[in-house]
């Protein structure tokens, strides 16, 4: 409160200075009119004895003295006492202009009325020792026969009645000055009182915003902990020396699983950490107590199982407006669940890489057993028979040519053999003959030995845009699903399109074969391949089948991040 007393009294003078000023002005505004109606009074009044010189000579003085000390001293009230002087100084001057009229002694009357607004009582002083002395003066000067002195029409006053006179107007200034001091007293109190009903009005405003302001701030705080325990995250804040500030009901919970006691407020932070462990935490709070933001995980063990708890915690210094450290708080996330997660990913991720080296490994199996397979009864046989001719056109005579003709046939059959065969194990160079133009070549050869019709089309697929890599893949997929078609569906048509939508990279390849029901059927190696080199890729493979249907395979591969991997390695060093 003693704080506010300067402040309130400053305030107050200030008010009461701007009040009194208001006061003022509207005061001269008014005198001007009353000055105004003076000096033409005065001039109203030469018409008379013919008195110009007088009005004119004594007004015009008057009022240049009036409104020079006004100009003069803006911030002074000087000029109201040389206002008195300047009405008791019309007065004398109307007495003179009408030769001594009783009459115009009642200006004096008039001029301590109008003084009034001001309200100074001490405006009157002037005045009366003007009135007093003119009185005294030109009573004197009149009696004594000076020529041309008018005090009064009368020939001759007694010193009584000149002494009643005088006290008479006395009395009347002093009626005068008391209703200035009256008024002026009332209008302090009224200011005083307009005062304290303002500052009761601000301090009832004050208090209500104050009251407003409490009301948000326990809101806040109240939304501020119902955000803090409602969150999964364990918060709680430490002082300066680690003892426990706040906390959430989280952090006392998690408290209680990793270190078998829940918070307490005022408790020491170290105490909660087992002795193993004590100089490792005691190391990171210091530096967090040398403002060092930290962000790290833990493994706890729970108390009573063997689950492992995992933790993100976060660790922040607290810092006042001083920039001085007060403390900090300190995060944990319970992130158990996240981590088995990772680890179950893992898992899988493994388990898809062993399932990708089987389906290489039964891929290579296959392809060698089909080429042994191959070598054994076409090829060797074919070779067989041609060495049977040779060996025969040794011995026969008439035969000879016949025999090493049929020879060279065999031969021949079995080099092309041989050449269907690499075409189907060497990798083709996808980057000198191009993709599409590969998958025709592929079709035209089996299209030579099968019934069948394999067609391709290519919608806005710009073949550059992708590596050699990528590209093999797709060929591998392709020629899979044909062979497949070839051996199991008895397919008499095949569709393969290739299509950009939607960034993605669409495979799709259609078959009129006998069809089968996926989810009955189990996976072989040849579909476990193309599902495998599709997922290398982040592609999606989808199978639509049914008994006497066909077969649609759709691949959906992401046009963002085709990019080459040790997986695709593997593929494409394979074949």
């Amino acid at each position: 409160m003693e704080k506010e007393i300067p402040y309130q009294h400053s305030r107050k003078s200030e008010q009461f200075r701007q009040l009194l000023l208001q006061n003022r002005k509207a005061s001269d505004r008014m005198m001007n009119y009353f000055l105004a109606a003076y000096f033409t009074g005065g001039l109203l009044l030469s018409f008379f004895y013919d008195t110009w010189l007088i009005a004119l000579g004594v007004g015009s003085l008057s009022l240049l003295a009036y409104y020079a000390a006004r100009l003069l001293l803006p911030e002074s009230n000087a000029y109201q006492y040389v206002l008195g002087v300047v009405l008791g100084i019309f007065m004398a001057q109307y007495i003179y202009q009408m030769h001594g009229m009783f009459e115009m002694h009642f200006v004096a009357f008039i001029s301590s009325a109008v003084l009034i607004t001001y309200q100074n009582w001490k405006l009157q002083i002037p005045l009366t020792i003007v009135v007093v002395v003119h009185h005294a003066a030109f009573s004197y000067l009149q009696f004594a026969g000076v020529d041309k002195m008018y005090f009064t029409v009368f020939p001759y006053m007694e010193l009584g009645t000149f002494v009643i006179h005088i006290l008479l107007a006395c009395a009347i200034f002093f009626i005068c000055g008391l209703w200035a001091y009256q008024f002026n007293r009332v209008r302090t109190a009224h200011m005083e009182q307009t005062f304290q009903l303002g500052l009761l009005q601000e301090k009832e405003r004050h208090t209500a915003e104050e009251r407003k302001t409490q009301e948000r701030v326990m809101q806040s705080e109240a939304n501020l902990r119902a955000v803090v325990n409602n969150t999964d995250v364990a918060f709680f804040l430490l002082d300066t020396t680690y003892k426990i500030v706040s906390f959430n009901e989280n952090a006392s919970a998690l408290s209680l699983r990793i270190h078998n006691r829940p918070m307490v407020i005022g408790s020491d932070y170290l105490d909660y950490i087992a002795d193993n462990r004590k100089n490792l935490v005691l190391a990171t709070v210091e530096r967090v107590a040398n403002r060092e933001i930290l962000k790290y995980q833990v493994c706890y063990p729970h108390f009573h199982t063997a689950e492992k708890i995992w933790v993100q915690v976060s660790m922040y210094p607290v810092i006042d407006e001083r920039q001085q450290f007060i403390g900090m708080s300190i995060s944990m996330t319970d992130i158990s669940e996240s981590k088995r997660l990772q680890e179950q990913v893992a898992i899988e991720r493994a388990l898809k890489q062993e399932q990708i080296t089987e389906a290489v490994f039964a891929a290579q199996e296959k392809e060698r057993s089909e080429l042994g397979r191959e070598l054994h009864d076409n090829v060797n046989q074919l070779l067989a028979a041609s060495a049977l001719y040779m060996q025969t056109a040794r011995t026969a005579e008439d035969d000879s040519d016949l025999l090493l003709a049929t020879s060279i046939s065999y031969t021949q059959t079995a080099i092309e053999e041989i050449r269907t065969l690499a075409k189907k194990i060497v990798t083709p160079r996808l980057n000198d003959f191009g993709l599409m133009n590969s998958l025709r070549g592929l079709a035209e050869d089996i299209m030579a030995v099968h019934e069948i019709q394999i067609r391709f089309t290519n919608v806005n697929m710009e073949e550059d845009d992708f590596d050699e890599k990528f590209k093999l893949n797709l060929f591998r997929i392709v020629q899979e699903q044909i062979n497949n078609a070839l051996k199991y569906a008895k397919a008499k048509n095949i569709e393969v399109r290739f299509a950009i939508k939607d960034n993605h990279l669409n495979l799709f390849t259609t078959d009129d074969g006998v069809g089968f029901q996926p989810k009955q059927r189990k996976k072989g190696v040849g579909l476990t391949n193309m599902i495998s080199r599709a997922e290398l890729y982040k592609g999606e493979f989808t199978i639509d089948s049914a008994p006497g249907q066909g077969c649609y395979i759709s691949v959906r591969f992401p046009l963002q991040g085709l990019q080459q991997t040790n997986q695709i390695k593997l593929y494409a060093d394979y074949n």
